[in-house]
């Protein structure tokens, strides 16, 4: 059985932050920018691409966290312009978790279902064809 576990790094974010992700990949948040620092270097471009997307991804959880929601869709669209046509699979995967965040957090918002539905079918269309098990899985998961 999973259980769910409290993040320490979910807190109130301010105009200037440092939120550790992990003991190696801290974020610092000054004036709506984003910065992802880590004191493992990257073996290859890809890989410093997921940490940073994962990085993007874990400030879009403190933003919703701390009641910032137009910051936190900002933050996944910038998951997808980056990494958006990418075939690697964490990358892959990481655009897919944004959009499917996304998607949820439109739904939750009065009067923005329809912009939730076409981010779900842009999740679909992109991923609706892959067939790694956490792509899948984020493209089976509607919420509403």
């Amino acid at each position: 059985m999973v259980r769910a576990m409290k993040r320490p790094w979910r807190r109130e974010v301010s105009s200037r932050d440092t939120l550790n992700v992990n003991q190696s990949c801290q974020i610092t948040v000054m004036s709506g920018e984003c910065t992802m620092t880590t004191s493992r270097r990257p073996s290859n471009e890809i890989e410093a691409g997921e940490q940073e997307a994962k990085a993007l991804l874990e400030h879009a959880s403190a933003l919703r966290a701390s009641g910032h929601v137009e910051q936190e869709l900002a933050t996944y669209d910038e998951v997808v312009r980056r990494y958006g046509g990418s075939p690697e699979t964490g990358l892959a995967t990481a655009v897919a978790t944004a959009l499917e965040r996304k998607a949820r957090a439109l739904a939750q918002i009065q009067g923005r279902a329809d912009e939730a539905l076409a981010v779900y079918d842009d999740l679909i269309r992109l991923y609706g064809g892959r067939t790694e098990i956490g792509l899948a899985t984020l493209v089976g998961q509607r919420h509403f």
